[in-house]
C-alpha cells in the first residue's frame, strides 16, 4: 500500500515536472475565470443598484406597494396589519405647470 502512494506521488511529481508550460496556461486559465466572475457578478450588482435607483427617482419611493385615494379607516386598518413592517403616506403638495420649463430638466 505505502509503496503504490510512493509510485503514484512520484508519477504525479515527474508528470508536474515535465509538464510546466500545461501548469502555467492552467494557472493562467484559473485566475482569468475568477477575475471573469468576480467581474460579471460586480457588474450585475452594479446594475441592479442603478435600476433601483432609477425607480426611486421615477417613483418617488422605494416602497414595494403604492396605494392610491385610500380612506383614513383604510389606513388605520394597514397599520394594524402584522404582515406589515412600515407604513407611511405621500402627499402631492402641488405641481408645476409652465410652458417655459416644458422642456427644460428641473
Amino acid at each position: 500500500m505505502k509503496e503504490q502512494r510512493q509510485a503514484i506521488h512520484n508519477l504525479w511529481i515527474n508528470s508536474f515536472r515535465n509538464n510546466r508550460r500545461r501548469n502555467i496556461f492552467v494557472i493562467l486559465a484559473l485566475a482569468l475565470t475568477t477575475l471573469m466572475i468576480t467581474s460579471v457578478i460586480g457588474l450585475g450588482m452594479s446594475f441592479i443598484e442603478a435600476s433601483n435607483k432609477q425607480t426611486v427617482q421615477r417613483v418617488g419611493t422605494v416602497a414595494d406597494a403604492n396605494l392610491n385615494d385610500m380612506t383614513k379607516r383604510q389606513v388605520q386598518l394597514l397599520k394594524k396589519d402584522p404582515s406589515i413592517e412600515i407604513i407611511g403616506t405621500q402627499q402631492t403638495v402641488g405641481a408645476v405647470d409652465s410652458q417655459r420649463l416644458k422642456n427644460k430638466k428641473v
